[in-house]
Order: structure tokens, then sequence, then C-alpha cells
């Protein structure tokens, strides 16, 4: 018999329990947000459990943004945010960013996300919208020769795109990928020639969305994602040093 047959079976950890019901009760709509949960000491007695498990369970929930934890209160239920997951992943994106592939694998992602945000904006933008990013875009270039600003317009300008679609897991997504790949910016801008490079690539990407063409986008930021990412490999191999953004 295969040893993963034999053993004895585990029982799910009573904290693990407590999550799967309060969690069922307000998914459900019994308890909705801005109530209130029941005490720690309620809970003990309500769940026959201890006081670790119950602590257990609520520091989950609040993990996971479903539930806010406030010294010398009961837990209050909050709104989920879409961030708050993104941000449970940070670990698991970096094992993933640290295997062979992983760099690669996330430019992927990054590129069928920025596709299919180019070619949204290209049918569905509205004028203001596209004022945003020609405003955004003109910073860009204002930026060119000041790495730090230049970085930072750079990534300005591409969530102007994300932002735009109002969908907060969206949104999440796209700053999450910011975040795990920002190394890719600071090393694939290695030299000051490459910012012009970069900016071009912008002006082409916002040129085609202004022009109501998605085809003509999808091409654009293909051809940009593809220059970054040359450059960044370019960079990898010269040593040129990486460098973390100021906040996580």
């Amino acid at each position: 018999m295969e040893p993963i047959l034999e053993g004895p079976i585990r029982r799910p950890r009573v904290s693990d329990q407590i999550v799967e019901r309060l969690e069922y009760a307000i998914c459900s709509g019994a308890v909705k947000i801005g109530d209130v949960l029941p005490s720690e000491r309620d809970l003990m007695k309500s769940y026959g459990v201890g006081r670790p498990a119950v602590r257990e369970a609520l520091y989950t929930l609040a993990k996971r943004g479903i539930i806010e934890l406030r010294s010398g209160s009961r837990p209050l239920v909050i709104a989920p945010d879409a961030s708050a997951v993104m941000e449970d992943l940070s670990s698991t994106a970096k094992y993933f960013l640290s295997q062979p592939d992983g760099v690669r694998n996330f430019q992927n992602l990054r590129e069928y996300l920025e596709i299919s945000l180019v070619r949204d904006a290209a049918k569905n933008a509205t004028e203001a919208e596209i004022d945003g990013m020609k405003e955004a875009l003109a910073a860009n270039k204002k930026a060119i020769g000041n790495r730090k600003a230049f970085i930072q317009t750079d990534i300005d300008l591409h969530f102007a795109f994300a932002s735009r679609t109002q969908n907060p897991i969206i949104v999440a997504i796209h700053n999450a990928m910011t975040r795990w790949l920002y190394e890719q910016r600071t090393v694939a801008l290695h030299s000051p020639q490459i910012e012009q490079i970069s900016y071009a690539g912008h002006e082409a990407i916002v040129r085609a969305v202004a022009s109501r063409d998605p085809d003509a986008a999808e091409a654009a930021i293909r051809a940009h994602l593809h220059d970054v990412s040359d450059n960044y490999w370019a960079g990898r191999a010269q040593g040129v040093p990486g460098a973390q953004p100021d906040t996580p």
C-alpha cells in the first residue's frame, strides 16, 4: 500500500472550524458589515473551546481583512478589501519569483493583464479618463533624467489603466504586481537613454488608446513590455543591482 494512504486521519484544527463558522455567518448575511462579533468569552462558551483557539481564529479573520480587532472592544465586521488578500499572497509571490522561471512567469502574467487593460481603455475609456492618461504621460516625460521620479510616473501611468476599471480586484492585483516586479523597473532602466525608449513606448500606448484603436494599443503595450523585459535581462546580465520600493 502506498505510504500516502496509511497513517491516522488528522482532524481539522479547532481554530479553523471557528473560522469556517464565523466566515459562513458573515458571508450568509447572518452577521452584517458593521456588526460586532461576540466577545472572546462568549465565543468560548458558545463553541466549547479554549481562548487560544478563539484568538487564533480571530487573528486569521483579521489577516483576511474580514474583521477588525480593536483593543478593549469586540471584533468589528468590516468590508473585505481585495488588497488584503493580495498582501496575504506576498510570501507566495516571493517564493515563485525566486524560482528559475519565476520572473518570466510574472512578466507573462503582467503582459496578459496589461493587454486586457489597454484594449478595454481603447474601447471604453471616457474622454476625461483619456485626458488623465495624457496628463500622466506628460508627467512621465517631464521626469526623464530623474530616475526615482521617472519610475513613479511610470507606475502612475500604468495604474491609470487599472484604476479606470473601478474594479477593486483588478486594482489590487495591479498594485501587487507593481510591488512584486519593482526590481524589473529599476534594473530595466539601468541607463539614462532607456528612459527615452520607455517614454516612447508609453506615448505609443496612450496615442493608440486615444485613437480608439484596441489592436494598436495591444501592439504598443506588447512592444513596450518586451522592451522592458529585454532591458531587465540585459541589466541582470551586467550585474545591475535592483532596489526595493520604499513601501511594501
